[in-house]
């Protein structure tokens, strides 16, 4: 199953689960909902960052139905924001729920595209970029063109631990029996080498009872 499709067909009831408690459908996808208490740690995470942070603008890969932005904007920290994600359905409806939250694309407007075919003026233009469970799906290719139009900019980006776990463990054979797409996994010499082969050599390393995510700043940054 390729990641587009994937997440065409797993979006809405993957962050209705993840976020809101909704009961997931099938007994496979109701166990699996039990364990995804750590995303809301990581969501939390997103939000005291961008508190610390308050960047103009603000782009979100990966952002699903627009959920952050949303709370970004409408708590006032950020003026602008803009979301991509390669669901053409997560889109639509972040355009939807933006416009029901009284929110017009002069402060939040979506792109449908996947890393490597989104607009790169996108990025360059924006103060800070975020992404929340993004690294894990995608390629090298897409990893180049990540990094390399991040130059200037300020970026955080969690990680999934390749650490011994019976979480990890029951991820890996969940995502075997379901037969998802590839998915990768870090440790944080990994994520650190990573971002040293793009010339960012001093990511800040947060943690949070399982979660794990890197900031780097702009140059000169203040925040």
């Amino acid at each position: 199953m390729s990641q587009k499709r994937f997440w065409e067909t797993h979006v809405i009831d993957w962050e209705a689960s993840a976020y809101e408690g909704a009961a997931a459908p099938g007994f496979l996808e109701k166990v699996a909902s039990r364990f995804r208490g750590h995303l809301t740690v990581r969501f939390n995470m997103a939000c005291k960052l961008l508190q610390e942070l308050r960047p103009v603008s603000l782009l979100e890969i990966g952002c699903g139905q627009g959920r952050l932005l949303r709370r970004a904007i409408q708590e006032g920290w950020i003026q602008r924001g803009r979301g991509v994600d390669i669901s053409t359905t997560a889109i639509e409806n972040a355009r939807l729920l933006a416009r029901q939250a009284g929110l017009g694309e002069d402060c939040l407007t979506f792109q449908a595209a996947a890393v490597g075919e989104m607009d790169p003026a996108w990025l360059e233009g924006a103060d800070a970029v975020i992404g929340l469970g993004l690294l894990q799906y995608l390629t090298d290719e897409e990893y180049a063109f990540l990094f390399g139009h991040l130059r200037g900019r300020t970026f955080a980006f969690d990680w999934h631990g390749r650490e011994l776990s019976a979480i990890n463990l029951m991820h890996t054979v969940y995502r075997l029996f379901r037969r998802y797409p590839f998915y990768r996994r870090f440790s944080e010499a990994q994520i650190r080498s990573l971002l040293a082969g793009y010339g960012f050599e001093r990511p800040e390393i947060r943690r949070e009872d399982c979660i794990s995510m890197f900031v780097v700043r702009a140059p000169g940054s203040t925040n």
